[in-house]
């Protein structure tokens, strides 16, 4: 998968946490969004 499209995903999910007010999943989402990208993938 390319960068700008797991970025994508990651922003879509992101925002549809925080539009549902879900801010423990906004903030999962995140941190996986930050390890992988640590990892390179």
């Amino acid at each position: 998968m390319s960068n700008w499209m797991s970025n994508f995903i990651y922003h879509e999910q992101i925002f549809k946490a925080v539009q549902a007010g879900d801010v423990e999943a906004a903030r999962s989402a995140m941190r996986q969004h930050f390890l992988s990208a640590e990892r390179g993938v």
